[in-house]
């Protein structure tokens, strides 16, 4: 009826909204009570089988665990992991004992080759090192000699050691090294000894064998030998053995400091590198004739005789031919050939006496087992004792006979029992060095003596300290 037309709308619209509502937050809301109930319903339900289901399971889990145990322990002896590298052919990453021998024969091979790898780069580093300590007494040459000297004999003297270490460095490339270590060389009684009658080398000129090259382009110290072992670059030898061949050159500049001319030392320079002192080295390091004398050969661990000798020796002919500074011998003159600056001679001694331990110590060639490093030990010991006993000695000597005290003396004496160890100071024991340096001093002290008398004009004493000391 017509009357009844506004209520029902009125109810429609309410029941339109509740609808809504149930379909929206609020139908979500139910929605969620009625999950919850059916999932409590199921739990219940199956809380009452679970002391069944849940013990078959244990039992279960309990069988597999054992049965695993079981295969690891069976197999535990045979299991190796797989080198990298490993056969092809044999796949997985483990194998069984079948296969143990082969499997460490592999990481045998491999522990070699890596120590090998490790030892060739500790032996790199140690030359190296001493190599540049070697080096660095060319800077103490170049201060003991300039302060040793007058004032207007500086620059000359410092002009020749630079001169020296360039022309020696490109000789001793271009030619020195070959003739000294270039070898051919050959093993007869297990030993190496050098071939063409043990006289000089005949390869490896201008560095030549440096860089060559196999079949495959790698490079001597860039590739492994034919046991698969790495290799150790030849220009390692080349590098220390320069700063050895430079420095008897650069001795003798000292004794005729003053008096040269930079054209004739220059010509004694490339002729010390080019043949004379590799010729020697050939001959006593090189596994030349000289290694045949007597029983154990010819034995100069650090060059008293092979580095000293020749430097002196050449000091004092350049000195006997040039003759004396003017004024040298004069009474009255004197005060003017004493050392224009002592700080410079002493600061130059120190920096000989630092660099002589890459002179004595890099002799081992190696550094890589702790014998080799008891030797360097060793022999760093008796360089230590020999300089201070000899310096003390000369320094008392001297005072004794002249009432003064003699710092350049002092110096010279250092160096002179820095000279007269090198030879022995990996061979002899501690109290031997005290005596050897003993013996060193009063042969300097008495060679030093008799050039002033005999009016050879020595600034430095180059030929008493390294000729008659080595």
């Amino acid at each position: 009826p017509f009357w009844l037309k506004p209520f029902w709308f009125t109810l429609k619209v309410k029941l339109c909204a509740l609808s809504r509502l149930l379909t929206s937050s609020g139908m979500r809301f139910f929605q969620g009570i009625t999950a919850w109930l059916v999932v409590f319903f199921l739990a219940s339900c199956a809380a009452q089988d679970e002391p069944e289901d849940l013990a078959a399971m244990k039992q279960e889990v309990a069988e597999l665990r054992k049965l695993i145990l079981s295969g690891v322990q069976q197999e535990e002896q045979g299991r190796r992991l797989l080198p990298q590298g490993w056969s092809k052919s044999i796949s997985g990453d483990t194998v069984t004992t079948a296969y143990t021998d082969e499997a460490t024969k592999v990481l045998i091979a491999a522990s070699k080759a890596t120590k090998k790898d490790v030892d060739i780069a500790m032996d790199s580093i140690w030359l190296i090192l001493c190599g540049a300590l070697v080096f660095f007494i060319h800077a103490g040459l170049a201060m003991y000699q300039a302060g040793s000297i007058r004032v207007k004999n500086t620059e000359n003297v410092m002009t020749l050691v630079f001169l020296n270490i360039c022309i020696g460095g490109l000789v001793w490339y271009i030619f020195g090294y070959a003739f000294a270590f270039g070898g051919p060389f050959k093993t007869e009684n297990n030993k190496l000894e050098l071939d063409n009658g043990g006289f000089g080398g005949s390869k490896g000129f201008a560095g030549s064998g440096f860089l060559k090259e196999d079949s495959d382009g790698n490079m001597v110290g860039y590739k492994l030998d034919a046991k698969g072992y790495p290799t150790q670059a030849l220009m390692l030898q080349w590098f220390y053995k320069w700063g050895v061949c430079s420095l008897v050159g650069a001795i003798v500049s000292g004794g005729v400091s003053g008096r040269i001319t930079l054209y004739s030392y220059a010509i004694y320079s490339l002729l010390m590198s080019f043949f004379i002192w590799p010729l020697i080295a050939a001959w006593t390091w090189g596994h030349g004739w000289m290694e045949k004398i007597g029983d154990v050969g010819y034995t100069d661990f650090a060059g008293s005789a092979i580095v000293h000798i020749p430097a002196g020796v050449g000091a004092l002919a350049g000195a006997a031919i040039l003759g004396p500074r003017d004024g040298r011998f004069d009474a009255s003159r004197g005060r003017e050939m004493y050392p224009h600056s002592m700080p410079l001679v002493v600061f130059g001694t120190f920096v000989i006496w630092f660099g002589w331990y890459g002179l004595t110590c890099g002799q081992t060639l190696a550094l890589h087992t702790s014998l080799q490093a008891a030797l360097a030990a060793q022999v760093a010991t008796n360089v230590t004792i020999a300089a201070a006993v000899s310096g003390v000695m000369i320094f008392g000597m001297r005072y004794a006979r002249t009432k003064t005290y003699d710092t350049k003396g002092m110096c010279h004496g250092i160096i002179a029992g820095l000279v007269s160890i090198s030879a022995g100071c990996g061979n002899v024991e501690n109290g031997s060095a005290l005596v050897i340096a003993m013996l060193g001093a009063a042969v300097y002290e008495g060679c030093s003596w008799l050039l002033v008398f005999t009016k050879v004009d020595d600034p430095v004493d180059a030929s008493a300290v390294h000729g008659a000391c080595g």
